[in-house]
């Protein structure tokens, strides 16, 4: 359970999105632990909610008010609304301030996430046929059509954050934190880690670009 005090702007570090039942005691467990120990104020919300629930007023304000966000992309991530309607959150943010975005595809590929396929395309399905099977009246349809739509493009696009060049906007951003010791602490942590989940490591450096970024900010 997360204890709520009185936020300010930028009252975390990190914001960590994942889905609890792939990672929360895996990967995400240290991960966290290695933030806290980096003394990097880091959002991490214990409770599950069941498919379909909103999400809380103080995830939307943590997701607001946080440096960056680490989005742990895992087999079953799709298959909670919650997590998508964080990583919409998080995308907005993005859009429009300088909030920082790291994705890490854990034991998943990233075209299947960016195309929805594998586990991915799985529960997009599941999503229409329970959403709009589930809604009688067709006229309510539309709004629920759209907000599947854009769960399906926060997808693509995250996916998409690692692939761009030294001229794209994913490293203009990182030029504009090559000085910030948060970040440089953040991508430290994360490379570390990949050591050790020795799958992840390879995903890291191939889909989140750490190693590349490191240096970036290094130079």
């Amino acid at each position: 359970m997360v204890v709520i005090t009185e936020l300010s702007p930028s009252s975390y570090d990190v914001f960590l999105s994942f889905r609890g039942v792939d990672t929360r005691l895996s990967f995400v467990d240290h991960l966290h632990h290695a933030l806290i120990d980096a003394n990097l104020k880091t959002f991490l919300d214990d409770d599950e909610i069941e498919t379909g629930d909103d999400l809380r007023p103080e995830l939307k304000r943590a997701i607001r008010e946080s440096r960056a966000s680490v989005i742990v992309l895992s087999t079953n991530y799709a298959s909670s609304t919650w997590c998508l309607d964080e990583l919409v959150l998080i995308l907005e943010r993005r859009l429009t301030s300088d909030h920082l975005v790291i994705p890490i595809f854990y034991h998943v590929e990233p075209t299947h996430v960016r195309k929805q396929e594998s586990s991915f395309g799985v529960a997009m399905e599941e999503h229409k046929r329970r959403l709009l099977e589930a809604e009688a009246n067709t006229q309510k349809r539309s709004p629920v059509a759209e907000k599947i739509n854009g769960w399906s493009k926060a997808l693509t696009e995250v996916a998409q954050v690692k692939g761009k060049d030294a001229k794209s906007r994913y490293v203009n951003h990182f030029q504009y934190y090559k000085k910030d010791k948060y970040l440089l602490k953040i991508l430290t942590i994360l490379q570390g880690l990949g050591s050790y989940y020795f799958y992840c490591y390879h995903s890291l450096v191939r889909c989140v670009g750490v190693t590349r970024c490191l240096k970036f900010i290094l130079k």
